[in-house]
């Protein structure tokens, strides 16, 4: 039997790009800079601006 073994980092990824995916419509409707002011103590919104200005990254409503 063999145990495969998924690092944190991996699973934190998964979960914030399902986060931005969510915040995605609050991010259009407020633009760049307020959305950046409204959720500033979230980490993970740094990582979700980077995503969005990704061309390569896509999903559905975007």
């Amino acid at each position: 039997m063999s145990v495969v073994v998924i690092p944190l980092s991996f699973a934190e990824v998964k979960v914030d790009q399902n986060v931005c995916k969510q915040m995605y419509v609050r991010y259009k409707e407020l633009g760049n800079q307020k959305f950046q002011e409204k959720y500033k103590d979230r980490r993970s919104i740094y990582d979700c601006i980077k995503l969005y200005k990704n061309p390569e990254w896509n999903f559905t409503g975007k």
